[in-house]
């Protein structure tokens, strides 16, 4: 890339840009830079970050970074750290740090480039959210208990007894949800740890695949949907390893409900250009536009309340509260991978409460699985990032 293209691109970004040399002195600092850190520019001329950021204890992390990156060679992929400003203001910043790369008859690595965003406003809301989870589970834990004890006291009636299952069914249900956001709270906890507190390992998906794989047949033996695995290459990934076979048996228990008997699961693993992609792939009915935006929310569904159930687990349309979506983004922000949809909706079902036989062979628009295929579905991939050999 040209040098004088790359810095009109540099001074027109709305994150801030500091480029340091490896003596910590400031070459460069953009005017969103400049902005957000509450900085002149004769305030940086000719000086070294200790100069301007050691003083103030809160910004401690942000130095930290700073050090790492000078002392030890070591680049940050993604940090969120506080800063407070010379005017008193603290901030949230999201600090992505990487070498400073020029060609001059050899490449060399003159400095490290710190590239920082204002996530002030969305941790506050991300802190009001964590409370009234925190809050939603403490206050269900205790009539949940209670509600359960009290239903095994009840003596059924003649004819009860469908009642009775209704309401063992939905009390289930509650509680399964008072699991999930315990689940949820305990993983916002663990995405502010440190990152070696994450407790992340140079490991290899393809065992966690085949376990899964195992499991599912057992699961899913009522449906009729054919589970396919592809491993192009497995190199070594940063990851959890129970966070990992979680998440996956979430995403193939999610592709399965949604893809109708006589098509296709495909779980797939390969190297590609940012990491480790883990991809769980269906030729289900897929997710609208508009649904998409809302999948990691937690208690979504795409379809009215009206037509909404809740089935057994597997089953094609089951329902459900979505939680598990919701807790896999959690899962991707504390233990650093990320994790992607597409999807295209079934070009046969025009509108959110259109319906899908569940089985390919009673379907009227298609004459088998492979137009079935063709027709939606959906991926969900999770990239980890590529770790050495241990």
């Amino acid at each position: 890339m040209d040098a004088a293209f790359s810095s009109v691109i540099i001074e027109s970004m709305s994150d801030g840009v500091l480029v340091l040399d490896f003596h910590g002195r400031i070459s460069h600092i953009n005017p969103a830079g400049l902005n957000l850190l509450c900085l002149r520019v004769e305030d940086v001329h000719d000086r070294a970050y200790v100069q301007l950021f050691m003083e103030e204890p809160e910004n401690d992390a942000f130095n930290d970074i700073l050090i790492r990156g000078i002392q030890e060679r070591e680049p940050r992929l993604y940090q969120e750290v506080p800063f407070r400003r010379r005017d008193g203001r603290l901030l949230d910043l999201a600090v992505t740090t990487s070498f400073l790369r020029i060609e001059d008859g050899k490449w060399g690595i003159p400095g490290i480039v710190a590239v920082f965003k204002d996530i002030t406003e969305f941790k506050a809301l991300e802190r009001a959210r964590q409370r009234v989870l925190d809050h939603l589970s403490h206050e269900l834990r205790t009539p949940l208990s209670v509600a359960a004890a009290s239903l095994k006291m009840l003596k059924i009636l003649p004819g009860q007894q469908r009642t009775m299952d209704r309401l063992t069914r939905n009390l289930k249900r509650l509680q399964d949800i008072q699991m999930a956001v315990d689940d949820i709270v305990r993983t916002k906890v663990a995405a502010h740890l440190p990152h070696g507190e994450t407790e992340l390992q140079a490991l290899k998906l393809r065992p966690v695949i085949e376990r899964v794989a195992a499991a599912i047949p057992g699961l899913s033996s009522h449906r009729q949907v054919k589970l396919r695995i592809e491993v192009s290459e497995d190199p070594y990934a940063l990851m959890n390893e129970a966070v990992v076979e979680e998440g996956l048996m979430s995403l193939v228990k999610n592709a399965i409900e949604n893809t109708p008997d006589g098509g296709t699961v495909t779980v797939s693993l390969e190297r590609s250009n940012d990491g480790v992609a883990l991809r769980v792939r269906d030729t289900g009915v897929g997710i609208t536009e508009e649904s998409r935006k809302q999948i990691f929310g937690g208690f979504y569904h795409a379809r009215e309340t009206d037509f909404y159930s809740t089935k057994k687990p597997f089953d094609f349309d089951a329902g459900g509260k979505s939680l598990e979506l919701l807790k896999l983004r959690m899962f991707a922000d504390a233990y650093r991978f990320r994790v992607a949809c597409e999807s295209t909706r079934c070009i046969h079902l025009s509108g959110e409460d259109a319906t899908c036989p569940g089985v390919i062979s009673e379907c009227s628009h298609v004459q088998d699985a492979a137009e079935c295929a063709r027709a939606g579905g959906t991926a969900f991939t999770l990239v980890f990032p590529i770790a050495p050999n241990p």
